[in-house]
């Protein structure tokens, strides 16, 4: 799988360090990307879904570029940003992780990258802080949910600082953004439930919805994005425009 990108020495290390259940960071390329990842992890399985399977293609083939502002919520290592970052060169993308374990392989991953912008914080609804909480799903599972649905017993990782999308937007210094990219763990719902005029200014949403985690998320999005145009996106992930773009894959029957 990847020993066609020239990693046969650090693609055996990573297995090597998996079946030991060590997190070691290791250096491999995918696409023309060198990227650090950890052994043990879901590290890999995402940067080959965002980089070599295009995961982020149909949001990119449809938005514009009139604001010149991506928001990536729920960074994780850095490599959904990389994506958006190279199909649009000349925009700013704000990358925002949580979790400073995560933080610190994307902080090394996008790097290259300096229209790039990588956040230590949470999105949510409003400015504060809150507790990150770990449901036995590993790093790639942090919520902000305080009673997470599908784990009795989370674990507190830490207490995270949280920025709300109008304070982002006044601290970037712009007014709009072309795409919003959630994929916040069930933080969704707390973000969409006050959302207030910020979403107006949004013109593409690509989330992944985390029912399982908090309860009417699903309803709360398409609640608040109801202006918006659903349209089909692929995979697990939804995705919804506003009117007025015109480069648009087919709406879903």
């Amino acid at each position: 799988m990847l020993f066609r990108y020239g990693n046969r020495l650090p693609v055996l290390r990573f297995f090597w360090h998996s079946i030991l259940r060590q997190k070691t960071p290791i250096r491999v390329r995918i696409e023309s990307s060198v990227l650090l990842i950890r052994a043990g992890t879901h590290d890999l399985e995402v940067a080959l879904s965002c980089l070599r399977d295009g995961e982020f293609d149909a949001a990119i083939r449809a938005s514009g570029s009139r604001h010149g502002l991506i928001i990536d919520a729920g960074g994780y290592i850095g490599t959904a940003a990389i994506a958006f970052a190279r199909a649009f060169p000349d925009s700013t993308v704000v990358t925002l992780e949580p979790s400073s374990a995560n933080y610190e392989v994307l902080t090394h991953n996008v790097k290259p990258y300096s229209n790039i912008v990588p956040i230590n914080k949470a999105l949510s609804g409003r400015d504060g802080r809150l507790e990150l909480l770990g449901r036995g799903t590993g790093e790639w599972g942090l919520t902000t949910v305080r009673n997470p649905s599908d784990c009795e017993n989370p674990v507190v990782v830490d207490n995270i600082e949280c920025v709300s999308v109008q304070t982002l937007l006044s601290n970037v210094g712009h007014e709009g953004v072309d795409i919003l990219k959630l994929d916040i763990e069930g933080g969704e719902k707390a973000l969409l439930e006050d959302s207030g005029r910020w979403i107006l200014g949004v013109d593409l949403i690509i989330a992944e919805l985390h029912e399982r985690i908090a309860i009417g998320c699903t309803r709360t999005f398409y609640h608040a994005t109801e202006s918006m145009r659903d349209v089909d996106c692929g995979g697990e992930k939804v995705m919804v425009v506003r009117g007025d773009l015109t480069n648009v894959v087919p709406l879903r029957v």
